[in-house]
């Protein structure tokens, strides 16, 4: 794919004919082995051996998936993605599913620690209790020694999807891990093209123009570089019945 990528950066940039044979076939091994390197360990495999017991095992899952969008593949080889979160339970698997809910409350002014407005109209605010807890409200009304206002509060539930000893694996992404080796990569690819790209020039007035080539070269294939690395992510992968 970044050979590809590459190609139509150098017909963008340059005529292909002006850079010799050599460079090429030297451009492209190095094209070819970086991002082998790249695509080297781009994912973690557990399983229930690499912990001490099974509940470890469970107990690592749920909180490395939590709030997480994950795909589960069953032993079938068919496949779902569940972007709410789930959690293992007693060898079964449950989607967590969030619910606002709304209701008329008040309390004592006396009991406020802090009013945090999120509106210039001062009707919406996170309250700050001085028992520490924190309260999303609206619709807020404030008389003498109280203030009255509609409650906000976000409530998690489970459902059912599948007994676990139906599921081959189980898998997240983590994008932005791979971004910086993306970057990087992309960056010292680009700058040794540009230099290449320079030096492959035939005429004096040409390569002076082309100084800045290897600049050039590594803030593009930095940013190429980023997208390709985001695209492949890192995967966590959770093996329950390999």
């Amino acid at each position: 794919m970044e050979i590809g990528i590459f190609l139509i950066y150098l017909i963008l940039v340059g005529n292909l004919n002006h850079i010799k044979k050599t460079i090429i076939i030297k451009m492209f091994f190095l094209i070819a082995i970086i991002s082998a390197l790249m695509l080297t360990g781009c994912s973690s495999i557990y399983t229930v051996n690499d912990f001490s017991s099974k509940d470890k095992f469970y107990e690592n899952f749920n909180n490395s998936v939590e709030n997480k969008t994950i795909n589960i593949t069953l032993l079938n080889d068919s496949s779902v993605s569940i972007n709410t979160g789930v959690v293992l339970v007693n060898d079964t698997l449950f989607s967590i599913l969030n619910s606002e809910e709304e209701k008329n409350t008040g309390i004592a002014i006396s009991e406020i620690e802090k009013i945090d407005y999120l509106s210039n109209d001062y009707k919406s605010a996170t309250i700050l209790l001085k028992n520490s807890e924190k309260l999303n409200c609206k619709n807020i009304k404030i008389a003498h020694d109280s203030i009255n206002f509609v409650l906000t509060e976000i409530r998690q539930s489970e459902r059912y999807i599948v007994p676990i000893n139906n599921v081959k694996t189980i898998n997240y992404k983590n994008r932005w891990l791979r971004t910086p080796t993306g970057v990087l990569v992309g960056a010292l690819i680009g700058f040794s093209s540009g230099i290449w790209f320079a030096t492959g020039l035939k005429s004096k007035d040409d390569s002076g123009k082309a100084s800045g080539a290897g600049v050039g070269g590594a803030l593009l294939g930095g940013i190429i570089g980023g997208i390709f690395g985001y695209w492949i992510g890192y995967d966590y992968i959770y093996q329950f019945n390999p």
